[in-house]
């Protein structure tokens, strides 16, 4: 499957705290998916198939993230 890519800015001083903190730019990207799916689906934007795969987890460990952030299945 083909794929877009959607780009966020974050401020220079909010990356250089992040980045102090030990976070990559790839785990910044990866924390913004889980949460964007979370919140797409919390919103009945998207179904739990489409959230899991936005999130870039599997469907267990995503549907384990739904219940460590108190979002019922």
């Amino acid at each position: 499957m083909s794929k877009v890519q959607a780009i966020i800015d974050l401020p220079e001083d909010v990356y250089l705290s992040l980045s102090a903190l030990g976070l990559t730019k790839e785990k910044i990207a990866c924390e913004s998916r889980k949460l964007f799916a979370l919140k797409c689906f919390k919103e009945k934007l998207l179904s739990l198939g489409k959230a899991t795969e936005l999130s870039g987890l599997s469907k267990w460990d995503f549907i384990e993230y739904l219940s460590k952030n108190d979002i019922p299945v």
